[in-house]
Order: structure tokens, then C-alpha cells, then sequence
């Protein structure tokens, strides 16, 4: 079971983009325990995953047990403020996130498809 959860919350952490120093530090906790727990050589403590939750948004249900959806609703905005924020995105920026998390998934594969295409390109071209 607590494998489960140390897989769930390292996704959290890889969703809001930040490593296990910086996601120890936003939770007020040593690295280390972070590493031990994500490794299943620790359970996440209760209060910890309440932290987790309540700091980034996440479903404290779907952290514990998998159930329904990763985020709160309003965590959407989390993210991609945490990503303007550390990328210095501008609107535009924004709008194409938006876009892009809003598409079915044949669409996503068109997109990344039409993306690495102009991409292969570009590095032809230098």
C-alpha cells in the first residue's frame, strides 16, 4: 500500500516540477525523508500527506488510495502559476499550457507531432 502512495506523491512532485529538495523544503522537511519515503523504506506519515495536499492541491483521497483525481480543481492554477513563476512565462505562454492540457489525447499526438517536426527542422537548419 505505502508503495502506492510513494508512487502517487512522486508523481505530485514531478507534476508541480520540483525536486525532492525543493518539495522537502516547501513540506518543512528534511530531504532525506523524502528519498527514504519515496523509496518505500519509510511510510509517508499522516500528517505529511495532509501537507501534501493542502500545499499543492492534491486530493488527499486520490493521494492515499488512487481514487478520483490527482488535483483540486482550483490546482490547475497552481501548477501553471508555479510554472510562470519559474519560467518567466508571459499570457501567451499560458494560453498555449491551457490548450495543450485541455486536448484529447490524439490531438496532444498531432500537436507533439507538428512541435518535433519544426523542431527537426530548426536543428537542420544550424
Amino acid at each position: 500500500m505505502s508503495n502506492n502512495i510513494a508512487k502517487r506523491v512522486i508523481e505530485v512532485r514531478k507534476a508541480v516540477h520540483l525536486n525532492q529538495t525543493q518539495f522537502a523544503e516547501r513540506l518543512d522537511l528534511q530531504r532525506s525523508i523524502i528519498s527514504l519515503c519515496e523509496s518505500g523504506k519509510r511510510e509517508f506519515s499522516e500528517r505529511t500527506l495532509r501537507d501534501i495536499s493542502a500545499i499543492f492541491s492534491v486530493n488527499l483521497e486520490w493521494l492515499k488510495t488512487g481514487e478520483g483525481e490527482m488535483f483540486d480543481e482550483e490546482s490547475e492554477d497552481v501548477v501553471i502559476d508555479a510554472l510562470r513563476a519559474e519560467y518567466d512565462l508571459d499570457e501567451v505562454d499560458i494560453d498555449i499550457i491551457r490548450t495543450y492540457i485541455s486536448m484529447a489525447p490524439i490531438e496532444r499526438q498531432v500537436f507533439k507531432n507538428f512541435i518535433k517536426g519544426v523542431s527537426d527542422k530548426n536543428k537542420g537548419e544550424h
